[in-house]
């Protein structure tokens, strides 16, 4: 298990309970069903479950592109991105940071329309 408690089968990330973080155990799956995986630990069956978004540290980049939003926002100027990202640049992972911050402002009654021009196109 890893630091992340995620679990790796054929390339394919799995979340897994955090109390078995760096631990050893045993994992059990029909190639073909892996919707049934589960760890198999003291007698007991965790389900592990496919991280559908991609790998766990995925989250990290839509984390750093909320904070270049933020720069953006505070500087009132478009940046470019991939010159600071490099050439990991996601536009998913950004679509998904745009959306966090759509949410939130409109879930706070802020009129989202100020932001327009700078980073809703």
């Amino acid at each position: 298990m890893n630091k992340d408690s995620t679990v790796s089968i054929d390339k394919v990330s799995y979340d897994a309970p955090m109390q078995f973080i760096c631990s050893k155990v045993e994992i059990r799956y029909l190639p073909d069903d892996m919707d049934s995986a589960f760890i198999l630990y003291d007698g007991g069956h965790y389900p592990i479950l496919a991280i559908l978004i991609g790998e766990s540290s995925y989250i990290k980049d839509v984390t750093r592109y909320m904070e270049i939003m933020q720069h953006e926002i505070l500087l009132e100027k478009k940046m470019k991105y991939t010159p600071i990202i490099g050439l990991e640049y996601s536009s998913v992972a950004h679509k998904i940071a745009k959306d966090i911050i759509i949410f939130y402002l409109k879930a706070n009654r802020i009129d989202i329309h100020f932001f327009d021009e700078l980073f809703l196109n």
